[in-house]
C-alpha cells in the first residue's frame, strides 16, 4: 500500500514528536525547530499542546496562533463536559484533571506565551474575521519561521500564498484533508511545495477513512524541511514509526502504508 508523490523524500535523523501523544501531535525535525525563532500556528482547535511544547523548547521564540473557532468558552465547555464523562468511565482521572485545568492553561498560555488571533486565515479575504496570508507574515519580524497548518481543508486555499514566503520558512507540519476526493488539488499542492521543500515524515490520520484503491489515509500529516537540509535522499517513507507515531484515534489501529517519490 503506497502513495506516489511528485516531491523529493529525505531521511531526517533527529525526528521528534511535539504536542499531544495522540491527535494534535506532530513528528517534526528537531534541527528545524532549533533553527527557528518563530512559530506560526494555523488552527488550534481544543488542543494547543503543540504550541505549548514549542514554547517550552524555545521560550524566547515568538508564537502567533490563528483560529477563529475557539476561545476561552470552548475550553470551559470542554471542562464541564469532563464531569459526566468521568462518571460514565469514558475518561481516566488523569484525563479529567487535565481537562479541568484547560481554561486556566488557555488564559496563561495565550496571555504570556502566545498571541491568539481569533481570525480565519483564508484566500480571498471576505468577512471581518478573515485575515490574509500577507497580513499574517507582516506581523512577525522573522526570517526563521516554523509553520503548523491544520485548518480542516482550507490549506488548499492558502498554500500558494504561504509558499511566497518560502525563503522565511525553515520547515512545516501540515495536515491535508480529503486527499482521495481532492486528488488533483493535493498533487498540485505537493508539486508547489516541492520547489523549495522535501518530505521528511508522513503519518495517516486514522479518524479519516482509508482508500480502497491504495490503502492510504484520506487525511495525511506531512512534515517538510527546506531542500538541502538533509543529505540522504530516499525513495520511500513508511508509516507509522514505532516510538514516534501514534494513532490519532487511540481506539482504532494506526494506518500503515508508504509514500514514494
Amino acid at each position: 500500500m503506497s502513495l506516489k508523490v511528485q516531491c523529493s523524500l529525505a531521511e531526517c535523523d533527529d525526528l521528534i514528536r511535539v504536542g499531544s501523544r495522540f491527535d494534535g501531535g506532530y513528528v517534526v525535525c528537531k534541527k528545524d525547530l532549533d533553527q527557528s525563532n518563530c512559530l506560526l500556528s494555523f488552527g488550534i482547535g481544543d488542543d494547543f499542546n503543540f504550541e505549548s511544547e514549542y514554547s517550552r523548547l524555545h521560550p524566547k521564540s515568538t508564537i502567533h496562533s490563528y483560529d477563529f473557532s475557539v476561545n476561552l468558552l470552548t475550553f470551559i465547555v470542554k471542562m464541564l463536559g469532563s464531569f459526566p464523562r468521568l462518571f460514565l468511565g469514558r475518561i481516566t482521572i488523569v484525563e479529567f484533571f487535565s481537562r479541568v485545568s484547560l481554561p486556566l492553561k488557555y488564559l496563561y498560555f495565550f496571555q504570556r506565551k502566545s498571541i491568539h488571533f481569533k481570525e480565519r486565515l483564508t484566500n480571498p479575504v471576505v468577512t471581518k474575521i478573515d485575515v490574509s496570508v500577507s497580513k499574517v507574515f507582516s506581523r512577525v519580524n522573522s526570517q526563521k519561521i516554523y509553520l503548523k497548518i491544520d485548518i480542516e481543508g482550507s490549506e488548499y486555499e492558502i498554500l500558494e500564498e504561504v509558499l511566497k514566503y518560502s525563503d522565511r520558512i525553515i520547515g512545516f507540519a501540515i495536515e491535508f484533508h480529503e486527499i482521495n476526493f481532492l486528488q488533483e488539488k493535493f498533487r498540485l499542492a505537493i508539486a508547489q511545495i516541492s520547489k523549495s521543500f522535501v518530505i521528511v515524515h508522513v503519518h495517516g490520520n486514522n479518524y479519516g477513512y482509508r482508500s480502497e484503491g491504495n490503502g492510504v489515509s484520506d487525511v495525511l500529516e506531512l512534515t517538510f524541511s527546506k531542500k538541502g537540509t538533509h543529505p540522504n535522499a530516499v525513495k520511500e517513507l513508511d508509516t507509522p514509526i514505532i516510538g514516534l507515531d501514534n494513532p490519532n484515534n487511540r481506539r482504532l489501529p494506526d494506518h500503515s502504508f508508504s509514500i514514494i517519490s
